[in-house]
């Protein structure tokens, strides 16, 4: 073994620690959408009441916590990336005529031409923007409750 494949197999097992962190996120997202949307239906069944406020608040915590996990696991996944581009750098100092950063870069420009406007969407923030959601229903709700 060669330090190329050395390089080569930590490259692997980092992206594979990035995928790891984003199919948590999807799992994580997909248990807080199922206890969100069991506390919205037993608010729409028993109504507005003070009695409910245990629901819009655990609803607002709901989504305060998955903002964070959320974000932590972001934060993991682009360690593991940023982790992945420097051993892509020392890759091509072990193996001459590779020339991966054009390759990415070209691939790159590409899909930006074909998805103009959605590519500058970041994903992260669309994840972060749902559990955010679940909060600020929680909040609405709290308040409607509170203060009507």
């Amino acid at each position: 073994m060669d330090a190329a494949d050395v390089v080569l197999k930590h490259w692997e097992d980092g992206r594979e620690a990035g995928r790891q962190s984003e199919e948590q996120r999807a799992k994580l997202t997909n248990m807080l959408l199922v206890i969100s949307a069991a506390g919205l239906g037993l608010l729409s069944q028993q109504g507005l009441s003070r009695s409910m406020l245990i629901v819009t608040i655990a609803l607002t915590v709901v989504g305060l916590y998955g903002v964070i996990a959320s974000e932590k696991l972001y934060e993991r996944f682009h360690w593991h990336d940023e982790q992945a581009w420097e051993l892509s750098e020392e890759l091509e100092t072990l193996v001459p005529g590779l020339d991966l950063k054009q390759l990415v870069a070209r691939g790159r420009n590409r899909h930006r031409e074909k998805y103009k406007y959605i590519s500058r969407v970041r994903l992260h923030w669309i994840w972060t923007g749902l559990h955010l959601g679940i909060a600020a229903a929680g909040l609405v709700l709290t308040a409607v409750i509170t203060f009507a």
